[in-house]
């Protein structure tokens, strides 16, 4: 096992644990562990037996930096100096493997928000494709990309089964709130307050201009500012 992989195996190993612990809160069934080739390539990470709810779970665990409450897949990945979608998550899903999603958002030594994904009902409601239109991301590594979804999508369409995060603020919100600020320390340095700029100062939260989400609050913002 490479050093990077074995890395982030021993991280996840303990919160690994406690997401078995809270499926099987909600199935009150046993679960098992998924074997290699459900896990490598049918996008499975555990098994829940025949119950109320049954099926294979792919499992995703987010650090605790990453603040926003997204699903997010991964969708392709650079090889030999091409981008490819084979036999990367967003494939594996579309193709019918895993029929639940537990995803997770850690909080120092405990895992802290959750949602557990019916991707039956993702799968029919065609926010996957949506999503890889128009929400495709390059990871900073330059060699795989994601699309996201935001929880709410998930809600109105019936793919949430079950979650503590409804009521975190949506990643459009947080832009809202801290937008004045990125202006203010923009006219600062007068530096060009436009969407780009505007990105940049923000970091983490937009992706520059092409985030699908900036331009519309920019220009809420401006028209508040004007009024």
């Amino acid at each position: 096992m490479r050093a990077d992989v074995r890395y982030d195996w021993d991280w996840a190993l303990p919160y690994t644990r406690e997401a078995h612990r809270i499926v099987l809160d909600y199935t009150r069934r046993d679960i098992r562990e998924a074997t290699l080739v459900e896990d490598t390539r049918q996008a499975t990470d555990f098994v829940i037996p025949e119950n109320r709810i049954s099926g294979a779970v792919a499992l995703r665990l987010r650090r605790d930096k990453i603040w926003q409450r997204d699903l997010t897949l991964r969708y392709r990945r650079r090889r030999g100096g091409r981008w490819s979608a084979s036999n990367v998550e967003v494939e594996k899903i579309l193709a019918g493997w895993a029929d639940f999603y537990f995803y997770a958002w850690t909080a120092a030594d405990h895992i802290g928000d959750w949602i557990l994904v019916t991707l039956d009902a993702l799968r029919a409601s065609g926010l996957i494709e949506d999503a890889c239109e128009t929400r495709e991301k390059i990871n900073d590594d330059r060699r795989t990309s994601f699309v996201w979804i935001r929880v709410s999508e998930l809600d109105a369409v019936d793919a949430l089964l079950a979650s503590d995060v409804l009521a975190t603020p949506s990643r459009g919100d947080v832009m809202r709130e801290q937008i004045p600020d990125a202006v203010a320390r923009l006219e600062a340095r007068g530096a060009l307050v436009d969407l780009r700029s505007l990105g940049l100062e923000l970091g983490g939260i937009a992706n520059g201009a092409t985030d699908r989400d900036l331009p519309g609050l920019f220009a809420e913002y401006v028209a508040r500012r004007a009024a």
